[in-house]
């Protein structure tokens, strides 16, 4: 029986995917208002009237918002184990005040780093969540990095720090799916 879900790409919109024993196939993209879908694979060609499973797929689709560039990415995967790993990457401007928060954890960046750049590694505050614990924590001048996990899934908090550029926060979330076919 083949595996079906259905991914939220919050305000982005949601993705539609089908796993079974030929591969993945993106069922279908509802990308929400001003949202544009930049890149699908795999998708019908002009030729073809039915879409050939992969053995991976992606979608992107991307925003100019208030705020500035945002970008959702969902990747879906067989790993050299024949198990499947799904991930959605969300990127888009830094909290300018309060934390970032995902169901792994929050991680707070001092204010004085996300308005100006300081000379020094930023201060740097992980909380996280029930049931969670931080799989690694690295502080530099350029980025903050840190991994919350529990069992087969993990939440990746990268906070992108330019000295002529707003912060950028890159939300990863990876899960494995297992061995569904």
């Amino acid at each position: 029986m083949p595996y079906t879900e259905r991914v939220d790409l919050d305000a982005a919109g949601s993705i539609g995917i089908t796993i079974d024993v030929d591969g993945v196939l993106v069922d279908d993209v509802s990308a929400a208002p001003g949202w544009q879908i930049v890149a699908q694979h795999p998708k019908a060609g002009l030729l073809r009237r039915r879409v050939k499973p992969a053995p991976s797929a992606v979608v992107v689709l991307t925003r100019t918002g208030p705020d500035g560039h945002e970008e959702r990415e969902l990747e879906v995967g067989q790993l050299d184990d024949g198990s499947w790993e799904l991930a959605v990457r969300r990127q888009g401007p830094c909290p300018s005040s309060g934390p970032i928060t995902t169901p792994g954890g929050s991680v707070t960046v001092s204010s004085a780093t996300t308005s100006a750049r300081a000379s020094s590694a930023p201060v740097v505050q992980v909380a996280p969540a029930d049931g969670w614990g931080v799989r690694s924590r690295e502080e530099g001048p350029d980025d903050i990095v840190v991994v919350f996990a529990r069992d087969e899934e993990e939440w990746e908090v990268v906070v992108l720090l330019d000295d002529d550029a707003p912060p950028v926060a890159d939300i990863d979330h990876r899960r494995q799916l297992g061995h569904l076919t």
